[in-house]
C-alpha cells in the first residue's frame, strides 16, 4: 500500500504514500409514481437439498 515493506517503513525518514478516505455517495430518485397493492397468497411447500462439507486445513507445499 505505501510502497515500502513494514520493516522497512519502521526506519526513519522513509516517506510513506497516504490516500485520502474514500467516500460514497447515493441519489435515489422516485419521480414516477407507482401504484401497488399488497394481496395475501396461500403458502407453498419448498423442497431443497443440505450437504454439509466437512472443512479441510489448506496445506502449503512451497519450495
Amino acid at each position: 500500500m505505501h510502497g515500502v515493506t513494514p520493516k522497512a517503513a519502521r526506519t526513519l525518514g522513509v516517506k510513506l504514500k497516504a490516500y485520502p478516505r474514500i467516500t460514497f455517495h447515493i441519489s435515489i430518485k422516485g419521480d414516477v409514481e407507482m401504484e401497488y397493492r399488497i394481496e395475501e397468497k396461500e403458502s407453498i411447500n419448498l423442497v431443497g437439498v443440505v450437504k454439509y462439507i466437512k472443512r479441510q486445513s489448506a496445506k502449503y507445499y512451497g519450495k
